[in-house]
Parts: structure tokens; sequence; C-alpha cells
């Protein structure tokens, strides 16, 4: 198989990617950087479709100190809590039951 290389350098062809759930999809705004920033692609900028940017940190928890076998016991996920026909409900609820054992 022959490969072969453009070198033209005002040929531009490059293929970025972004993966978000469907529920976020309507709430934000894609568009390509028109500046290389001394790269080979143009940067693909995503941002909020309303211009809101609220930024609320998670919170930490001390995993050295974790009483483990406590947590598993709580956190306790099974193949019912993740059926759903819905991704987007089923992973809220793993991280519900994770995070409410975490904080027990």
């Amino acid at each position: 198989m022959k490969k072969h290389i453009f070198t033209n350098p005002h040929d531009f062809h490059s293929l970025d990617t972004a993966i978000c759930s469907p529920s976020l999809l309507p709430m934000l705004n894609f568009r390509v950087e028109s500046y290389l920033y001394n790269s080979d692609h143009f940067p693909l900028i995503i941002s909020y479709a309303d211009g809101i940017c609220v930024t609320q940190l998670p919170q930490r928890y001390l995993f050295p100190r974790a009483d483990w076998p406590a947590f598993s016991q709580l956190a306790v996920i099974t193949e019912t809590v993740v059926v759903s026909d819905n991704i987007d409900e089923a992973i809220k609820t793993v991280t519900d039951q994770i995070i409410s054992a975490a904080d027990e």
C-alpha cells in the first residue's frame, strides 16, 4: 500500500472530535478557532451556549482515611441499578449511590 503525504502548506485537513452527553449538546456551542497556535490543526472551541459559566468545585474526600469496608457495604450497585433505557438516568443513579455511600 502506498502512502502519499501532502506537503502543500495551504492544505489544512484535520478532524477534531468532541464527545459529550446528548443532554449537554443543546447547552454548548462548538466552533473552530482561526489561529493555529503553532499547532498542526485548528483548535476546537467549546463554550456554554448561554455564555454563563458556573463552576462548582466537587467535594473532596480523604481517600487514605476512608473506611473502605463500610463504603463497600453502602455503595451497592447492582444490575437493577444500572439497567435503564436512559443512559443519563443510569449514570445519575450510580453517581448518586457512590456519593451517598461516601458521605456516610
